[in-house]
């Protein structure tokens, strides 16, 4: 059995989705699909948190590098050989921290709603294609994109209700449009201070958004 269907093994044995895999090891999500689909191989300190979070000792996993590194196709082999693309993120304490930078950095919606996506999208085009910092931080970006069109969406909807009640029923709700207004506000201020806070045990953040980005 090679390295990757041992991970394979291992994580379903455990009942271990892939996300959850990557939230115990520390990995992005994408790493593990690389190693698992035999395109990587997992080195250094990647070794290691994989072991742990499987409760596997590394030698389990040690002693495929060099058994599988000579069947691997020629493109291959130079994926592997290439450190995966992260320029300002060379360990995963580098990337956390980049990550929580570019998190906080969506509290620009509260100067103006189109910050909130505007400014973390300046901050992700920085990074090169199919880097893990591009693949990460496209989720910020893509949750901003989600909250502002919700927002506006909320904004209208509370509109056309005030509009309806006034005419049908001469009920006045002045606070109703301005009461979406804050609740929307609110709801992203909760939102990235819970991203802030998760990203100290994962970099796994904002499962929900559009993808436009990523």
């Amino acid at each position: 059995m090679n390295l990757a269907d041992k991970v394979t093994t291992y994580r379903k044995s455990q009942g271990l989705s892939q996300e959850d895999l990557a939230d115990l090891s520390q990995i992005s999500l994408r790493t593990i699909q690389r190693i698992e689909g035999g395109k990587s191989i997992p080195r250094g300190y990647t070794l290691k948190s994989l072991a742990q979070a499987l409760g596997k000792p590394v030698e389990e996993f040690a002693g495929q590098e060099e058994a599988e590194a000579p069947s691997l196709p020629v493109a291959v082999e130079q994926e592997v050989a290439q450190p995966e693309v992260q320029p300002m993120a060379t360990s995963p304490g580098a990337l956390t921290m980049w990550l929580q930078q570019l998190n906080i950095a969506s509290f620009a919606f509260l100067v103006l709603p189109y910050l909130g996506f505007l400014v973390p999208l300046w901050l992700w085009r920085k990074q090169p294609e199919g880097s893990e910092a591009r693949v990460l931080g496209a989720r910020v970006v893509n949750f901003q994109v989600l909250w502002c069109v919700g927002m506006h969406l909320g904004l209208l909807l509370a509109l056309g209700v005030q509009l309806a009640l006034a005419y049908y029923f001469q009920v006045k709700l002045g606070f109703l449009v301005l009461g979406t207004f804050f609740f929307f506000y609110a709801l992203n201020i909760v939102a990235i201070l819970y991203g802030a806070a998760k990203l100290r045990t994962s970099q796994n953040l904002y499962s929900v958004g559009f993808y436009l980005f990523g």
